[in-house]
Formats: C-alpha cells, structure tokens, sequence
C-alpha cells in the first residue's frame, strides 16, 4: 500500500461524527430529541408502559460491570429506565438529563419503584463541567443518548471521570424507524432524511483517542408494538412532524404495508443491529 492510501486510515473519525451529526440536524422539519422529549405526551406513549421495555434492559443489566453499592453515572437517563433499577439495586445514581417530563417521568418511576434518591443534572452532556458531577463513577453509562455534536470530545469527559467502566449503547445499522424515515421523508416532507452517525463511526473515533474499547453486538426486532394502525400513525405523525391530511395518508398507506402482526401487537418488519461499546479504566499497578 502507498502512503497515501484511505485503508490506512487516515480520516479523522470524529470529523465524520460531526459531519454526518449535523447532516442529521439539517434534516428538513426534523425534531431535535430536546424538541421531541419535552413534550410530555411523547414521554407517557413512548415509556408509560415500562414493561415494553422489560427485557432490553434486563439484558443491559446484565452486561454492567458495578461493584455493589457503587456510583453511576447514567447520561441522558431518560424516564430512568437503567437509573431506577440501578439505585433500587442500591447504587449511588447520578442522572444527566435535560427534559423535564423525562425528569418527571424518572422521579416517578423512583418512587413507584421505592427506590433510593436519584441525584439529577438536568443539562445536556455537553454543558455539564466535570467538578458538578461528584465524581469519580464507577460506572458511566450512555443507553441510546449518544446524540452530541462533538462526540470525541464527550467520550473524553466520559472517560476522566469514570474510574471503572464506561458502556455506550448505540445503533450499529439505522433502526427500523429510522429506515421508515429514510423512506418517507421524501414524500411527506419534499427532502430527504438523513440519520444520525452509526457506532462503527463511534468505534473508529474512540481508538483515535487513544480509548480502546470493546464491542458486542445485538440483532434486534422491533422494539415498539402498537395496539392499532391508527396507533402506530399516529405515533410516526409524531416523530416525523407530520400533521397534513396528505402526510398522514403517506405515513398510513406505508404502515399498511410495513408492520406485521406479533404476539405483543403490529411491529415494523424487520430487523437491525444494536451495539454495546465499553472498556474499563485499568485498577491501581496495572
């Protein structure tokens, strides 16, 4: 190979991140998770029912490495869907999150669940200074949140104030959603859509920052069923911001199509590959 050759790697990867980050954003009528996650009826549809989302994370639970009684980091926590459990199981949780029906969503949660206090950041990752968070963390965990702009730079901060692991989960392929979106923006919206940066992006990155992390993968179906048509419409309405007679009729003709029946109600056919990314801080003498 000559010097100059891409297989050498030669592409800053947190570049890309950024590049294909703000791709995403410059989506045409695009709702920004901020913009999406603060309107609190968005909230109880997508987490109200957390038993939808049993089984993801009892699997997650399951791969979190933390000493009994430890301190979590948990960012862009959302309703506390791994926060809750993890404090109930008695770790220290701090949350980062910025919307307040997820904030909302979470303390409630707490207090059905009984369990312990939850201290809560409600600011995004990006805006958080390190000295706020009472660190170190023995764990620092990010489940589906990864939507900062500048994510070489948020990995860092991760890593300076774990001082045990730090797990990232993200999408490997575009979502089911995602590839719906792919295909109806078009026609809904008169441009096209474009998704947000893939953890191979995320993988790439992290080595040039001199963090090596390892990687295990998840084929997954789709994770959100729906009673009814007029359900899941009304639910894609939503995430595309899409009100027009002419779009709801786009968004409804496709679903007619695209979801199939299961044991839990109408999912979007298909699948797609999740990725768990983490690495731990090496202990004293090693």
């Amino acid at each position: 190979m000559s010097s100059d050759d891409p297989c050498l790697d030669h592409v800053d990867w947190n570049s890309v991140w950024k590049e294909r980050k703000a791709r995403n954003l410059s989506t045409r009528n695009y709702l920004t998770g901020d913009e999406f996650w603060n309107d609190p009826r968005n909230v109880q549809l997508r987490y109200g029912n957390t038993s939808l989302h049993a089984e993801r994370v009892k699997r997650q639970l399951s791969a979190l490495v933390v000493p009994e009684g430890g301190k979590v980091l948990d960012i862009g926590s959302g309703p506390g869907t791994l926060a809750v459990p993890l404090a109930k199981a008695g770790c220290d949780v701090c949350a980062v999150e910025p919307s307040t029906p997820m904030v909302r969503a979470l303390e409630e949660y707490r207090k059905k669940e009984n369990a312990r206090e939850i201290r809560v950041i409600q600011k995004r990752w990006e805006d958080v200074d390190p000295e706020e968070l009472d660190g170190p963390f023995d764990l620092v965990v990010a489940s589906y949140s990864l939507t900062m702009l500048d994510m070489g730079e948020s990995a860092e901060k991760m890593d300076r104030v774990s001082n045990g692991g730090v797990y990232l989960f993200w999408f490997l392929t575009p979502p089911l959603w995602a590839r719906m979106m792919e295909d109806l923006w078009q026609p809904v919206h008169g441009s096209p859509y474009f998704h947000e940066p893939m953890a191979d992006c995320l993988f790439q990155l992290l080595l040039q920052k001199g963090i090596y992390p390892n990687i295990s993968l998840e084929k997954v179906c789709s994770p959100h069923p729906y009673q009814t048509l007029g359900e899941a419409v009304d639910d894609f309405r939503r995430q595309m911001n899409a009100y027009e007679p002419r779009q709801e009729s786009l968004i409804r003709n496709y679903l007619r199509t695209h979801l199939t029946m299961s044991r839990a109600g109408l999912c979007l056919r298909g699948d797609s590959w999740n990725a768990m990314i983490w690495w731990k801080k090496p202990g004293p003498g090693r």
